[in-house]
């Protein structure tokens, strides 16, 4: 498994939040993979805040505007109400929130069917070390730590991961937890002598 070091997420100003809500709420990033807003962050009034994130949570649509480009709709989705897990501070002498909404897929990926999770790739290292322990859980198969470079690049050109369509800073990462195309992907790279049994 990965080590447990914290590590900074990048972010950076994208827009205001808004949804019939009172008060500004600036969004510092997010991310989006087919429709479903996988991550934002957003800092605001304490109520405003907390106000679009309840909009999330019950899958209601919140938008993003940036002052250059058109709004961009952020939600979990038609029926996908309580997805999220909440990362909040809250500073009261600056009267301002910090609120970080990352999707339960991100942060609990299912290993049991068809499903998608998602990395924050710091570096290539960290989101190699990271991958590897997802297919590792997916598989039944056994897999060797020196398969992640392998894994890594192959799953890209398979498109098993790809970039997730994001701003503000962030580098994410979209993995398909489909564990017979990630099977073939290892018994194939056997077979070509890609990667060997140690």
């Amino acid at each position: 498994m990965a080590s447990r070091a914290l590590r900074t997420v990048g972010h950076e100003y994208v827009g205001e939040l808004t949804g019939s809500i009172t008060g500004d709420v600036h969004c510092y990033g997010y991310a989006i993979h087919e429709g479903i807003c996988i991550y934002v962050n957003m800092g605001g009034p304490r109520m405003a805040v907390e106000a679009i994130r309840a909009k999330l949570a019950k899958g209601d649509i919140v938008s993003c505007a940036p002052w250059d480009a058109p709004s961009v709709e952020l939600t979990a989705g038609e029926g996908n109400s309580g997805m999220y897990h909440a990362y909040l501070t809250n500073i009261p002498e600056a009267k301002f929130t910090s609120l970080i909404l990352v999707h339960e897929w991100a942060v609990v990926p299912n290993y049991n069917g068809a499903a998608t999770t998602f990395l924050f790739r710091m570096d290539d290292a960290q989101a190699t070390t990271n991958l590897k322990h997802h297919v590792t859980e997916l598989v039944k198969v056994p897999v060797f730590d020196t398969w992640a470079d392998y894994l890594y690049s192959a799953g890209q050109i398979a498109g098993l991961v790809c970039k997730t369509r994001s701003a503000g800073a962030i580098d994410l990462l979209t993995v398909d937890l489909d564990a017979t195309a990630w099977t073939r992907l290892i018994t194939g790279g056997l077979e070509r002598g890609d990667i060997y049994f140690h």
